[in-house]
């Protein structure tokens, strides 16, 4: 939408007169609206048979109906008492809502001509298959949905490494304590379904080979695909061992965008989608899924900790990252490099849990 045509939609929406949205359209329009109002009461005067005091009028009408209030919550909030900043302090609002508003019509645009969530799970499944054809967990690949339940850590604060009973740092305490025991289903209901409640909004899946991270991850991004009440909150679904050294947001568009539109329509126009793309990633809370971070090749484990925190503050705006990683690697440093995450550790299986796991298998055998 051009700022003309934004300019009369939002004189519309704050109610102006006719009037009052001539004057708001010539003072507010792409050549007036840095220029001096001296100048633009001449144009306002001969356009529109304007006197000087008709035109200060209307202007004073036009700044009292954007202002805020609690009749008008929309409205700017600097407009008050801002005297002859007024037209600064508008103009400047209504370039925010311009910029707001184009973000909002390419990330409706993108939804409307290009099904991501569909996309999402078709390279998910892809994901899925290319990892089991190449870590089967039997010769015979028999793979069966059993999930092991999840604690929330509760990490006691470490002084000196000497000091610090490593099998401590995980166990759960007491019920009425601020650990709790996740079940399967529990957690991605109460934990992956809602918005953070506290200051951390990542989380982190620890617990030692094998434990069964990677497969809660997948189903983490099933469950994010299933929410067709949230479409925006897309999984996007990044084995690190294969960044290959490749920033995250490089990454997900040069690698991870083009095969994954390849998968549904191979006619597309790669580099459109690229671009709104990135509007989408920087305005909803696309779930980052890393799984991992043991796997990125690095010879010190602090510094792939540090280097996935220095990129979630580089241009991946509003995302959410939930991301796997061996013990050994999480708790490599005294003091962890990676702020804002809750850390969760896969628990061992319940004795009913082996008996449906050894049941299940060799039904599908």
């Amino acid at each position: 939408m051009s700022w003309e045509a934004f300019l009369r939609k939002i004189a519309d929406d704050f109610g102006l007169s006719t009037g009052q949205t001539g004057v708001f359209l010539i003072r507010f329009n792409e050549e007036n609206k840095g220029r001096r109002d001296s100048d633009v009461k001449k144009l306002v005067e001969a356009q529109l048979s304007l006197d000087a005091e008709a035109y200060k009028k209307r202007k004073t009408e036009i700044y009292a109906k954007f202002e805020w209030g609690k009749q008008n919550p929309d409205g700017c909030q600097t407009l008050e008492n801002a005297g002859p900043q007024k037209h600064k302090r508008l103009l400047e609002w209504l370039e925010d809502k311009y910029e707001d508003f184009s973000a909002t019509q390419v990330v409706t645009e993108l939804q409307t001509t290009f099904d991501w969530a569909s996309a999402c799970q078709t390279k998910l499944e892809n994901q899925v298959e290319d990892r089991l054809l190449r870590r089967k967990a039997t010769e015979y690949g028999f793979e069966v949905d059993v999930h092991v339940g999840l604690g929330l850590v509760e990490r006691k604060r470490q002084q000196r490494r000497n000091q610090t009973d490593r099998t401590s740092l995980y166990e759960l305490t007491d019920p009425s304590a601020k650990g709790k025991s996740y079940g399967h289903q529990q957690f991605l209901s109460e934990v992956i379904g809602q918005p953070p409640t506290g200051k951390n909004k990542h989380i982190a899946i620890v617990g030692e080979p094998g434990a069964g991270k990677t497969t809660l991850l997948v189903a983490i991004a099933q469950h994010l695909i299933n929410q067709k009440s949230k479409p925006e909150a897309l999984p996007i679904f990044i084995p690190l061992a294969g960044l290959q050294g490749k920033p995250l947001k490089e990454y997900i568009l040069e690698e991870w965008l083009p095969d994954t539109v390849r998968l549904v329509d191979p006619t597309a126009n790669i580099a459109e989608l690229q671009e709104s793309f990135q509007q989408w990633l920087y305005q909803h809370p696309i779930w980052l899924l890393l799984d991992a971070v043991d796997e990125m090749g690095e010879t010190l484990p602090a510094k792939a900790l540090s280097g996935i925190q220095s990129q979630l503050t580089d241009g991946l705006g509003q995302v959410r990252v939930a991301l796997t990683c061996r013990l050994n690697v999480w708790d490599a440093s005294l003091s962890n490099p990676l702020v804002g995450f809750d850390t969760y550790k896969t628990q061992e299986f319940e004795p009913d849990q082996i008996q449906e796991f050894i049941c299940r298998w060799f039904e599908q055998a």
